[in-house]
This record gives C-alpha cells, sequence and structure tokens, in this order.
C-alpha cells in the first residue's frame, strides 16, 4: 500500500504538532511491513532528520502563495499523479476537493471549547469552522491523542465513533535530547513551564498559584517558562513584556522563549517540578517529556492530563491558585516526594512509545483501505 502523509510543518518549530509528526515517522520506519511513505513536502530538501528507510520517499510539491492553495490545488494533484492509497495530514488539517482516502489527525478542539483560545478575527473562525466541516465530512478517519479529545471530537462535531481512534503519543529516551555539556544555568531553583502563552495553558491562574506560594513559603524559587511566545496570526497570546510589568512576583519569573532541544533537557533534568496546569490540552506532551527526564510533574486534573500522568503525577484544580500554591509547597519542601514521583514518572513513559502508536495507526490505514476496495 502506498501511503501519503503530509510534512510541510517540519521545521516550522510547531512544538506538539511536529513533535508527533517527527515520532510518529520513527516508529513508522522501526515497523515491519511493506508499506511505502510518500512525505510531501515545500523544501526540495526535506528535513535533515527524516528517517533512513528506503520506504520512505520524500516528495516534493513546490510551496504556493497560501498554504489553503498548497493544501487544495498543488498537493492533491502530486496524490493523484503518486497514484496514492491512503493519505494521512498529521497536523488538524485537510482539504476541501476530493482525493485518495483521507486519515486526519485532529489532536484537539480548544477552539471551540476554551474562549480564551478562539480565534479574534471573523474570518479565522470561519475558516476553522471551514476545516472542521471538512473534517467530519471528508475524512475517512479521525486520529485523537486522548480518550478526552476523542469524547470531545464525538460530542461536539458528532463524528461517529466507528469512524475515530484514540492513539496517545509516545516519548522515548531520543525523544528528549542529551543534554549540552555546559548549559547555561538557571542559578536559583526553580519550578518549569513549558509551551505557548496561550489561553488554554491557564498561565494567570498559574502565575497567581506561584506568587501565593512565594508569599506563604517566603521562598527563593523562581518560575521558568519556556515556549514559543510570539503570536501567529489569529492567535492570542499573552505578552511576557505585560506580565513583567504587571505581575507582584515578576521578579522571580524568567521568561525563555523558544530554547534548543538540548537546552530543554537541561532545563528539565534541573527542575524541582514542571507545571502543567491547562483548562484544556488534547495531550500534554510536558508531561512525558518531564517524567522521560525523571522529573516531577504538577498537572492539571482536567481534560486529557490524568489519562497521561496517571498515579504519577500531582493533580490539582487548575481553578484555584491555592490548590497549586500547595502543591509546589509540597514538592519543594520533600526531597523524598519528589523522588516517588519522579520514580513513577519513569515506569508511565514504558506505556507511551512511538512504536506502538505508529503500530495502531497502521491498522486504521489498513482498515480504510479495505474499506474503499471493491
Amino acid at each position: 500500500m502506498r501511503i501519503g502523509i503530509d510534512i510541510r510543518l517540519l521545521g516550522e518549530n510547531r512544538r506538539g504538532f511536529e513533535r508527533y509528526t517527527r515520532g510518529l515517522l520513527a516508529g513508522l520506519a522501526a515497523a515491519p511491513g511493506d508499506h511505502e511513505y510518500w512525505l510531501y513536502s515545500t523544501r526540495k530538501e526535506g528535513d535533515p532528520d527524516l528517517p533512513n528507510d528506503p520506504r520512505m520517499r520524500l516528495r516534493f510539491v513546490p510551496p504556493c502563495r497560501h498554504s489553503f492553495l498548497w493544501t487544495n490545488l498543488a498537493l492533491p494533484k502530486a496524490v493523484r499523479q503518486d497514484r496514492i492509497d491512503v493519505f494521512h495530514f498529521p497536523a488538524s488539517s485537510i482539504w476541501f476537493r476530493r482525493g485518495p482516502p483521507t486519515v486526519v489527525t485532529l489532536h484537539d478542539i480548544s477552539p471551540l471549547l476554551i474562549p480564551e483560545v478562539r480565534p479574534p478575527s471573523f474570518a479565522m473562525r470561519w475558516y476553522m469552522r471551514r476545516i472542521y466541516a471538512a473534517i467530519r465530512r471528508r475524512a475517512a478517519h479521525v486520529i485523537t491523542d486522548s480518550e478526552s479529545s476523542r469524547a470531545d471530537i464525538e460530542r461536539v462535531l458528532r463524528i461517529p465513533a466507528r469512524r475515530l481512534a484514540s492513539i496517545p503519543l509516545g516519548v522515548s529516551p531520543n525523544s528528549v535530547s542529551v543534554a549540552e555539556e555546559n548549559p547555561e544555568p538557571v542559578l536559583e531553583p526553580y519550578f518549569l513551564y513549558v509551551g505557548a502563552l496561550d489561553g488554554r495553558k491557564n498561565i494567570p491562574g498559574m502565575l497567581e498559584g506561584f506568587r501565593r506560594f512565594l508569599e506563604r513559603e517566603k521562598s527563593r524559587h523562581v518560575l521558568v517558562l519556556a515556549g514559543h511566545s510570539q503570536p501567529s496570526p489569529g492567535a492570542r497570546y499573552l505578552d511576557p513584556r505585560e506580565i513583567l510589568a504587571t505581575h507582584p512576583s515578576a521578579e522571580r519569573l524568567r521568561f525563555l522563549g523558544e530554547v534548543s532541544e538540548s537546552r530543554l533537557d537541561a532545563l528539565y533534568r534541573g527542575a524541582v517540578a514542571t507545571l502543567l496546569v491547562s483548562l484544556y490540552e488534547g495531550f500534554g506532551f510536558p508531561i512525558l517529556e518531564s517524567f522521560a527526564c525523571g522529573t516531577p510533574v504538577i498537572a492539571s486534573n482536567r481534560s486529557s492530563c490524568p489519562e497521561v500522568a496517571g498515579n504519577a503525577g500531582l493533580l490539582v484544580d487548575p481553578d484555584d491558585p491555592d490548590a497549586i500554591a500547595g502543591a509546589l509547597a509540597r514538592l519543594a519542601s520533600d526531597p523524598a516526594e519528589r523522588k516517588r514521583l519522579a520514580d513513577l514518572g519513569r515506569l508511565r513513559t514504558r506505556a507511551f512509545t512511538w512504536e506502538t502508536t505508529a503500530r495502531r495507526t497502521i491498522e486504521i490505514y489498513e482498515s480504510v483501505a479495505r474499506e474503499r476496495a471493491p
């Protein structure tokens, strides 16, 4: 079977989507079988980190002025020429034209559930709803990252359960890179947040919980925030400069912006704990990444976070700053508890491998192809 995969986002620093696509490709390369994988890219040179597998073939499709034109004109033409049997969009996208049976990974539908994440412009909201409608109408099968997201998609988009699959993502020793020999240090003891500064991440609630922790414990800990902080078109992001100008504990905050993989690894390993107290997560990569680095996690008790963290995470109500402050105090003051949770976290990562993600995804490809066969 000849399977096409859209890999155009590789190299664009879209952490969650890019992590998923890279992990899936690595898992597919490790899987047995004789399926061919045609990887469609807008870069002639592709990506230097693509798996070295003879079953994988880079297919360059020149970029268009707008990604919409590439998705709906240039890409379908190339896919028809290549006689693709099943096509996979791994980043919550789809074409509006007819084509081969299509598998879409829809990581979450947070813009439909969290007001703070909805695009501010009418045009962006209209386009977003067109995408969701096209996925509901045209996707032969929809993959999502968690049971929480699967239930939301079934309930809100009304996609039948028979066309939906929850396939957890993976983490491996190579998913988080080896630390730099001499990374720039954070000298004070610190908690770590990794992710964007958008509305679903509950940044104000996290900062208020941290402020109360500092006030009550008279602590000298700092909160390090690493990740994308520049707004994308149509997205709503908090501005680090505004936070630093107005937050009562601004002197204890460290905004690092986007960091290298090796720097991120060092940050995870050096943190007292990682925080992910989001209002909504489709999966929650930082939970697994932190576990893989031996660092405990304080996570939200909502959406997918409990699924991923299991019994290894310290779960809190994201709307309760006192609960967040209490969890921070507990891990700051109790080394034995930190070690206990870190050990459980390492064990927890064994349940999440890219090989399993790829195997279950191949089963979807094969099922969709069988349904198409006469």
